[in-house]
């Protein structure tokens, strides 16, 4: 792609800001929200790039309504498609945290629990969870008890 028309479709952020360059540059966390949504929106629409899009996303929307297909759908210029792209990629996501993609986490302190906990941050009802953990301190399962 010409650098004129990235230059149109991102109006002026220099290339190595972009997304998509600063993954292949750097490792994912990296990456602020907007600039992972903006890789899994893939492009914006007439007067707004993809960058704008996801800020603006992220700023009128909580979390939990970007996990919902009829929450995204509700919003302008994303159709079926793109949303069970993304509610597909979150669960996939999600899994993978709860998981661990096959590595046991281990859990030292009370802040490494946190971010097992995150499905369970933005609900407006209180939860009991226990996390079972084997004599190593990695986790051997989590039940929601209430």
């Amino acid at each position: 792609m010409s650098e004129a028309v990235r230059d149109r479709r991102i109006l002026g952020v220099a290339e190595v800001d972009l997304p998509r360059e600063k993954l292949e540059r750097l490792v994912p966390e990296a990456l602020s929200d907007e600039g992972l949504l903006a890789l899994l929106l893939k492009t914006g629409y007439e007067g707004r790039n993809v960058l704008e899009v996801s800020r603006a996303i992220l700023q009128s929307h909580r979390p939990g309504e970007l996990l919902d297909l009829q929450g995204l759908t509700g919003i302008k210029r994303i159709r079926r498609a793109k949303g069970a792209g993304l509610v597909a990629g979150f669960e996939f996501a999600r899994r993978a945290l709860k998981l661990g993609m096959g590595i046991a986490p281990s859990i030292s302190h009370p802040c490494d629990a946190v971010g097992l906990l995150a499905d369970i941050k933005d609900r407006r009802k209180e939860r009991f969870v226990a996390i079972f953990l084997n004599a190593r301190n990695q986790m051997i399962c989590r039940e929601e008890v209430s």
